[in-house]
């Protein structure tokens, strides 16, 4: 499928960009160049960005003050190669980034390099999700920034686009819970759209109530699979009682496959991994993407779900000397070692698609248990730690691309999304409104995670207790965020949180 975006204009700037400096410096702010150019205030963030890209400045003050005469003769090249490099996959860029640089060294290849922006090229179709979209509201399709482009500007804004459905041949395995909390789990759903276009929610696991959108219908159960979590009654001093019955962390292997659910009962909130556990755990398991299930293990009390590695189960369970969470290999009891710069209770490890288990740190780092470096978030100026990490997904197809969200300690904090090779080499960041906590990727270029949006930017008309958090389609190639609004703002949707914990495709 050919690309639809504009050829790149052959002055420094587009015609419009032109148009966007000049306001900028007359002093006018996004809202008001948007008002006086009739485009959204998204087309100008983009750009703003693209202007600061390719000028070579890091603000909207320096870019006002820039004068043509100001550019390095070889910028124009470097632009002219950015843009060749842009329509690569994100490893080609990376080598395109050697490529542009050795390119400078004769005026052949800068004419080879002007002709090549002449041309259309064709994408690579692997593992491309192409979702049918509405247009949205902007005059030129951004393109995605080289890596040394990247180290020098300011992050790209990912810009909320056309409202969407879940495409077919798609199913999120989805964490359930209330919506008006971040408070205990409630169930596993697994959720896709059949042929005819309407939803199909299954519910794998619940310890209580699922409520749906616009029915009084209330789905409530304990169960895992086929399997029943039946009721315990204890003896107390107000008499027989029953005891409650709580999630103990839920994990989900980088290809939907293998999922691990933990249940117990009497259950009290542990550690920062987020979960319930106290007295008896309970560990139930599939390895068919919740089609069937089976007993796993029961590791006893005070102990709680952390990650899935292939072949192996990780737990947290509390120490005796009341020190941070000790996780270890379930059953096997293989501790992993913390990092000797890993923050002691903030953030629990988490297991890279390849198998390799990574610590993320407050430094901005993930790294091995051996304390060496898997990779480090870029850093800016004027931007410092410490860092935290919310969320870490790694492709299991193609250049198996690793995506990792987080935020700077500088106020006002605000989120990014960063892509790196498997190698660790920084590719591409990007600025979003808030971090991802929950993130999984579905192309070569596109995540399904979850984005907080508001009623006022949604077309779809929005339930009465909407949680203002969705699941999205977010494409860092066309730098635009997708919300699902079919089916998870239709009627028989849970009214709760859909945090994205794996993707399933047919």
């Amino acid at each position: 499928m050919k690309r639809r975006d504009r050829p790149r204009h052959p002055d420094i700037l587009t015609p419009r960009e032109w148009e966007v400096l000049a306001l900028l410096r007359d002093g006018l702010a996004n809202p008001e160049i948007a008002e006086r150019l009739g485009v959204s205030r998204d087309a100008v963030k983009y750009h703003v960005s693209e202007i600061l890209s390719k000028l070579g400045v890091t603000s909207r003050e320096e870019a006002a003050l820039w004068r043509p005469s100001e550019r390095p003769w070889w910028a124009a090249a470097f632009a002219a190669l950015s843009g060749a490099a842009s329509r690569l996959s994100p490893l080609g860029r990376i080598l395109a980034v050697g490529a542009s640089i050795s390119a400078l060294a004769g005026l052949a290849l800068l004419a080879y390099a002007a002709a090549t922006l002449e041309e259309e090229v064709e994408p690579s179709p692997a593992g491309r999700l192409t979702p049918s979209l509405a247009p949205v509201e902007q005059d030129t399709q951004p393109a995605t920034p080289t890596q040394a482009a990247i180290r020098t500007v300011v992050p790209a804004d990912l810009m909320l686009g056309a409202e969407t459905a879940l495409p077919a041949g798609v199913t999120l395995l989805l964490e359930t819970g209330c919506f008006q909390c971040d408070g205990q789990t409630t169930g596993l759903i697994r959720v896709s759209r059949d042929a005819s276009g309407q939803m199909d929610r299954e519910v794998l696991a619940s310890v209580g109530g699922h409520f749906l959108y616009g029915t009084e219908q209330t789905d409530e159960g304990y169960f895992v699979g086929g399997i029943p979590f039946p009721a315990r009654m204890v003896r107390t001093a107000k008499g027989v009682e029953e005891s409650q019955r709580s999630m103990a962390g839920l994990a989900v292997s980088s290809d939907g496959r293998d999922i691990i659910a933990g249940l117990c009962y009497d259950c009290a909130q542990l550690g920062p991994v987020g979960a319930a556990v106290n007295d008896q755990v309970i560990l139930y398991r599939s390895d068919d993407g919740g089609d069937s299930w089976r007993e796993f293990g029961r590791p006893g009390p005070a102990h709680v779900v952390a990650a899935l590695s292939p072949g192996r189960v990780i737990l947290a369970r509390e120490t005796t000397n009341a020190g941070p969470l000790e996780f270890y290999i379930y059953p096997d009891g293989e501790v992993i070692p913390r990092p000797e710069t890993a923050t002691p209770v903030v953030f629990a490890p988490t297991v890279l698609a390849d198998g390799t288990v990574v610590w993320p740190d407050r430094d901005g780092t993930l790294r091995r248990p051996d304390g060496s470096l898997v990779l480090r978030v870029p850093e800016r100026s004027g931007e410092f730690g410490p860092y935290t990490i919310s969320g870490i997904a790694q492709q299991t197809f193609g250049d198996r691309l690793i995506a990792v969200s987080w935020t700077a300690s500088t106020p006002p904090p605000q989120g990014r999304l960063s892509i790196f090779s498997p190698e660790g080499i920084h590719i591409e960041t990007f600025t979003i409104s808030d971090s991802l906590r929950h993130m999984a990727w579905l192309s070569a270029s596109v995540l399904a995670a979850n984005v907080a949006v508001s009623p006022d930017q949604l077309r779809t008309q929005t339930p009465q207790f909407f949680p203002g958090l969705l699941p999205a389609l977010i494409d860092v190639e066309s730098r635009q965020i997708h919300p699902i609004t079919d089916p998870f703002l239709k009627p028989g949707a849970e009214a709760g949180r859909n945090y994205v914990l794996g993707v399933q495709q047919r």
